[in-house]
């Protein structure tokens, strides 16, 4: 099952309350609890827009800069992001090292204070690329 809902690699996507899902196959067996669309290129090459992410539930990382599911609680925002816990927060680390027209990083790291409750949601254990099946009868 996956999700309406959509986790940003790139600068943030926003969810809310209103939650539908959609049944999708894939010939591999992996255990996971839930299946989030990705939107944005932050995490490519690892991880495309228009992927799903399958994620085991889990509410910390087993090791510095693992691909995670975070929820920024207070504003709303959901990431696939390279998850660092430190001291006075979650550090988010972005795969895509693309630069912007001013040499700057396109998807420069994001920190979110343990102030503003982040929580993460589990690790990132696969992703695919669904495809349409046309049936033929």
């Amino acid at each position: 099952m996956v999700t309406e809902q959509a986790l940003s690699a790139g600068l943030g996507e926003g969810y809310t309350d209103n939650i539908q899902t959609t049944t999708f196959y894939w010939d591999k067996l992996v255990d996971y609890d839930i299946g989030i669309p990705i939107k944005g290129d932050s995490m490519e090459p690892d991880y495309q827009s228009g992927q799903i992410a399958l994620i085991k539930y889990q509410s910390c990382s087993d090791y510095d800069s693992q691909v995670c599911a975070v929820d920024n609680i207070s504003v709303g925002n959901a990431f696939v992001k390279c998850v660092t816990c430190q001291e006075d927060g979650i550090l988010l680390e972005s795969l895509n090292v693309e630069l912007n027209q001013y040499g700057e990083r396109k998807f420069p790291d994001k920190k979110i204070s343990w102030e503003d409750n982040p929580r993460i949601i589990g690790k990132v254990v696969a992703a695919f690329t669904p495809i349409e099946i046309n049936n033929i009868f």
